[in-house]
Order: C-alpha cells, then structure tokens, then sequence
C-alpha cells in the first residue's frame, strides 16, 4: 500500500485540491485524513467507529511515518465539510489526473 501511494503520488495531488483545511495546529491535513482513511478502509474498516484501529497499530504508523492517527469524529467532521460541488470538483480533478499516472 504504502509503495502504491508513493509511486502513484497521489498525496501531493490530493494535498494541491480545495479540502476543507485544518482549523488549528494540532489538525490534520487532508491527505493525512483522506490516506489514513484508506488505509483504514483497506486493513477492513466499514464504520467510523473502525478506524480507530490505526490508533493502535505501530506498524502502519511507523510505514506510513505518522506520529498520531486521526478519530473517527476527525473524519466525519472532515466529510461533512465536503459539500456536492467539492466533491464533484474532487473526483472530477481525480479521475483526470488518474490517467495519467503511470504505475508501471
């Protein structure tokens, strides 16, 4: 997981989008959200509530060099932020820059 991220640089591009930005200094950036969610989603997280495995798990935060892990009220603050014009402007943006990444 950790070497698609990196080849596919996909943080930069996510970091470069209009997402609702951390409030304070102690917030995470929106890549940090959106690739810890991932990675949530991709270890079988399917609720909120799940994510707060990664809190616990030293190995995926020493891979992916994260210090904390946000909770599961950080992403669904973050998410109720995107609204439908954001969101579209996001995936629209993602789709495009997708196929031109070169994974091979």
């Amino acid at each position: 997981m950790k070497r698609f991220v990196d080849k596919t640089g996909i943080i930069p591009f996510i970091d470069s989008q209009d997402l609702p930005s951390p409030q304070s200094n102690a917030g995470y950036t929106p890549s940090h959200i959106m690739l810890s969610f991932w990675v949530s989603l991709w270890i079988g997280a399917n609720r909120f509530s799940h994510t707060a495995i990664l809190k616990y798990d030293k190995v995926l935060q020493d891979i992916f060099s994260w210090k904390r892990c946000p909770s599961d009220n950080t992403y669904t603050r973050f998410f109720k932020k995107i609204d439908l014009e954001k969101s579209s402007n996001f995936f629209f943006d993602l789709y495009s820059w997708w196929k031109k990444v070169k994974t091979y």
